[in-house]
C-alpha cells in the first residue's frame, strides 16, 4: 500500500519568533522567497520516495512512479528493465525541458512577423483581436504537442519491455489531481498491474501523506534557510525521517473499516 500526494513548499522573507519553555525568544530571518514544488509516497511497508521535478504533470509523475516501482522490488531483472526505460532521452527532464525551448524558439521567429502582419492589416478591430488570440493558442499548444509526442515514446518503450503485470501486489491510494487521472498515467499503471484507489473528492483527511506534509512543513519553518539546495535537503531528511516512523500510517488503515465497503470493492478484497 503506497500513499502519493504532491505539495509546494514556499519560504517567504520575515522573521520567525519561537518561545521555548523556560528559555529566551529565538528569532531566525529567512532572507529570499523560495518555491519548491514536491511529489512524495508513503510506503508503510517499503520503501518512501520523494521527488522535487520542476512541475507536476502527466509526464513527471510517470517517471516519479517508475523510480518509485523500482525502489520497492528486488527482482534484478525488473530493476534492470526499469533502469532501461529510465535512462531513455524521452524519460529524461532536462531533455524535455531542451526540447520545449528549442520548440518554442522555432515558434517565436515567425511569431513576431506574424503579429505585425496581422497589426499592418486593413481589417476590423474584432477580427483583427480574434486572429492574435488564435496566434498565441497555437504558440502555447505546441508545448503540449511536444509532451504528447515525448509520452507516445514513453509508452511505447515501457509496452516493448517486459514489465507487464509484474506489480500485482501494489496498490497506489492517491486523490483525483490531474496527474493521477490523466489517461496515459492510468494507461501506464493499469498495463504494469499496479492497482489504483482514488480517494473521495475533497477528503484530504484520508491520505496520511498529508499528515507527514503538515509536520514536515512545520519543522522547515523553524529553520533558517536562505537556498533552493538547503531547502530541498532539509526537507528530504524530515520527510524520511516522518515516513520510517509511519506514525500516520497506522490511522489510515483504522480508517480503513470504518470505509470497508468502499475500499474493499476498489481494491477488490473483502479484508484488510
Amino acid at each position: 500500500m503506497i500513499f502519493i500526494d504532491e505539495t509546494r513548499l514556499r519560504i517567504e522573507w520575515n522573521v520567525r519568533c519561537f518561545y521555548p519553555k523556560g528559555e529566551k525568544n529565538i528569532r531566525k530571518v529567512s532572507s529570499k522567497k523560495i518555491s519548491l514544488n514536491s511529489i512524495g509516497a508513503l510506503a508503510p511497508r517499503g520503501k518512501s520516495y520523494i521527488s522535487f521535478p520542476k512541475r507536476t504533470n502527466a509526464y513527471t509523475m510517470v517517471i516519479f512512479l517508475l523510480i518509485l516501482l523500482k525502489k520497492n522490488i528486488r527482482d534484478p531483472k525488473l530493476i534492470k528493465e526499469l533502469d532501461f526505460i529510465l535512462n531513455q532521452n524521452n524519460m529524461n527532464q532536462d531533455f524535455v525541458e531542451n526540447e520545449m525551448k528549442m520548440e518554442l524558439a522555432y515558434k517565436e521567429e515567425n511569431f513576431t512577423k506574424k503579429i505585425d502582419f496581422i497589426n499592418r492589416q486593413n481589417i476590423p478591430c474584432q477580427n483583427k483581436k480574434e486572429r492574435l488570440e488564435k496566434l498565441l493558442r497555437n504558440y502555447t499548444v505546441s508545448t503540449n504537442k511536444l509532451l504528447y509526442r515525448l509520452r507516445a515514446n514513453q509508452m511505447k518503450n515501457i509496452k516493448s519491455s517486459n514489465l507487464f503485470n509484474q506489480f500485482n501486489d501494489i496498490v497506489i491510494v492517491w486523490d483525483n489531481a490531474p496527474p493521477h487521472i490523466a489517461h496515459h498515467v492510468q494507461e501506464i499503471l493499469k498495463f504494469l498491474g499496479v492497482k489504483l484507489v482514488p480517494l473521495p473528492v475533497r477528503c484530504p483527511e484520508y491520505n496520511p501523506i498529508e499528515y507527514t506534509w503538515k509536520n514536515d512543513k512545520y519543522e522547515t519553518a523553524k529553520e533558517p534557510i536562505d537556498d533552493e539546495n538547503e531547502l530541498k535537503n532539509f526537507f528530504e531528511k524530515q520527510f524520511y525521517e516522518l515516513t520510517e516512523k509511519n506514525n500516520f500510517a497506522d490511522y489510515w488503515f483504522d480508517l480503513i473499516h470504518k470505509q470497508r465497503n468502499y475500499y474493499a470493492e476498489e481494491i477488490k478484497i473483502t479484508t484488510i
